[in-house]
């Protein structure tokens, strides 16, 4: 059992590797986007 738990956390941990993460740049424009829309919103 000590080496199949092994084995599963590897593959787990490949699988959560392999998940594409945004670029910092693009996480970065949309929270401008999304605070001048709020800001719009609020000015209404």
């Amino acid at each position: 059992m000590g080496t199949t738990s092994f084995i599963q956390k590897k593959v787990i941990g490949i699988k959560v590797t392999s998940v594409p993460i945004p670029e910092p740049a693009s996480a970065a424009l949309l929270g401008i986007g999304l605070l001048m829309l709020a800001g719009r919103r609020r000015s209404r």
